[in-house]
């Protein structure tokens, strides 16, 4: 299972891995101003690997039975057959690091970087402190009122290169994997597969609704729903029996 954890978090990341290598190695430099965006540019699509990553790690330590499903999620309104990790990175980030995953602090700080370049956007009015210099004063501020004026926030330079990335990124998914292998996620995993083996093949009513509903297309529409609460049903019980819930 450690072998299965790992090629899955090699999967969700090499292809971000690729994109970052082809940006900082292949990428031919005329100015070095043009340096500089490339590397940002590979720092935003190596956190979009990290942020799956991620997802995946408090994926496996819910079923796991390590943390809580409302830390995976920001709604309270649940898919119990679609399971998902919505929060912010940075929230992610600080959960693993608090984990012991995460054991250096240049992924907090380029998340942090990364989120400002995102999500930076304020409308600001109000007073703001000014400075004054003139003689007779001879050096002091202003409280003027402002305003409203648009800040956003610009991209940011980091200097990385690939050697260092691909090291950071086997030492974490090193860390994931021996961790999650202390946890029941093998166990759970099993069990869950297990169970869903154990269902029967068109089930009442569901069964039922779903065929009538194709053969009036003018309530197609609705089976969609009735799938959702045959798959919420069915995966909270299976949930429940195991204990994740």
């Amino acid at each position: 299972m450690d072998n299965m954890v790992k090629d899955l978090l090699y999967s969700i990341i090499q292809p971000h891995l690729e994109q970052v290598s082809i940006l900082l190695n292949e990428y031919k430099y005329d100015k070095e101003f043009v340096k500089e965006d490339v590397r940002f540019i590979a720092v935003v699509i190596y956190l979009a690997g990290i942020d799956k990553l991620s997802s995946f790690t408090m994926i496996a330590l819910w079923i796991g039975g390590r943390i809580k499903f409302k830390e995976l999620k920001k709604s309270r309104n649940k898919n119990w057959s679609k399971i998902y990790c919505d929060r912010g990175l940075l929230h992610k980030v600080n959960k693993l690091k608090n984990l012991g995953l995460i054991q250096r602090d240049n992924i907090t700080w380029l998340t942090i970087l990364r989120n400002y370049y995102i999500h930076g956007l304020s409308i600001e009015m109000g007073y703001r402190i000014y400075p004054k210099y003139d003689k007779s004063t001879k050096g002091t501020i202003e409280i003027i009122p402002s305003g409203p004026s648009l800040n956003h926030s610009a991209d940011f330079q980091v200097d990385i290169n690939l050697e260092t990335l691909n090291h950071q990124t086997e030492s974490l998914i090193e860390n994931i994997s021996n961790y999650i292998r202390k946890t029941a996620f093998e166990k759970n995993l099993k069990k869950i597969k297990e169970e869903l083996r154990k269902l029967p093949v068109n089930p009442e009513p569901y069964y039922s609704k779903i065929k009538g509903y194709f053969d009036s297309p003018g309530h197609s529409n609705k089976i969609d729903d009735v799938i959702e609460d045959l798959n919420n049903e069915t995966m909270q019980k299976i949930f429940k029996k195991i204990g994740l819930i």
